[in-house]
């Protein structure tokens, strides 16, 4: 398993002391699998698995099977599979997505974005979860949003499973601050939430 980990999470570890601590620590020992089903979408990937597996500390417990979704993502063009703590911030595999509901998404963060670059906090405001819009005043947002220079917006990946989407971006950002105009923009990469309500997307301020 040595060399599916991201080279980021196993730089510390030779493949002999991890193939040690695998050994004492690792709780299942798994017995036999089964992929059953592939997808790729650009460096991200997808795959299903049946497995068979024992708890390791008790040899004599009965195997018991089971399935579950690996996410993979590629590095410089090598597949490496996504640890359990970054699971997260890849989306559902492609088949249990909605794409036409993605596409629709994708031009309502548009609309959000130029909204947001052009400082039109109004516009802005309109695009919000309707219930934080109950909680939180024009002019509280206005004062919240003024506080930092957005520069630049790259999508990631959008995401829309049912009423809810997710979108990933990558933001360029200044603070506004007029004593930290020298500062050097920064990169801010976020998983951005939204909700279908009343036939339109608006997302959730966090």
């Amino acid at each position: 398993m040595f060399q599916y980990i991201e080279p980021e999470k196993r730089k510390d570890w030779s493949r002999d002391a991890f193939a040690a601590w695998s050994e004492n620590n690792e709780p299942f020992q798994v017995l036999d699998y089964t992929i059953k089903h592939v997808e790729e979408q650009g460096i991200l990937g997808w795959v299903t698995v049946d497995y068979t597996s024992k708890i390791r500390q008790f040899p004599q417990s009965p195997a018991r099977k089971a399935a579950k979704l690996e996410k993979w993502s590629q590095i410089d063009g090598v597949w490496y599979l996504v640890p359990k703590e970054k699971e997260a911030s890849i989306p559902a595999p492609p088949s249990q997505r909605d794409a036409a509901a993605e596409r629709r998404l994708r031009e309502r963060f548009d609309e959000a974005w130029d909204a947001r670059r052009r400082g039109d906090h109004d516009a802005l405001y309109q695009m919000i979860d309707l219930d934080q819009r109950k909680q939180v005043s024009p002019a509280l947002f206005d004062k919240g949003e003024s506080v930092i220079d957005y520069l630049g917006a790259a999508v990631q990946w959008v995401e829309v499973v049912g009423d809810r989407g997710r979108v990933c971006v990558t933001y360029t950002f200044k603070l506004a601050d007029p004593n930290m105009k020298k500062m050097q923009p920064q990169h801010k990469t976020i998983i951005e939430d939204w909700k279908l309500q009343q036939g339109q997307w608006n997302y959730v301020r966090k």
